[in-house]
């Protein structure tokens, strides 16, 4: 399977490791999600700041990579369509 990021050409990955990419990835934000909400949320705030903000910034991180990835499925489709009109 191709990895795709900020610098991956769209024509590089196809469009099915793209979509296991942002599957994966949002499994996982989903989990992560999970932990800092409802219940698990009073352990969450038992932890100390510097915890709870490395927490926060790679969820956000990891956020930021599933809308990277949908910015270079977007192109790729853009590109499929162009070449077929």
């Amino acid at each position: 399977m191709a990895k795709a990021n900020r610098t991956t050409s769209p024509k590089d990955v196809s469009t099915l490791d793209l979509a296991d990419q942002i599957s994966m990835k949002l499994a996982h934000l989903e989990a992560y999600m999970s932990m800092i909400s409802g219940e698990q949320f009073e352990a969450f705030k038992m932890m100390n700041d510097d915890l709870q903000e490395q927490y926060l910034w790679g969820v956000s991180e990891l956020a930021f990579e599933v809308k990277d990835l949908f910015g270079v499925l977007s192109q790729q489709r853009s590109s499929v369509d162009s070449e077929t009109v």
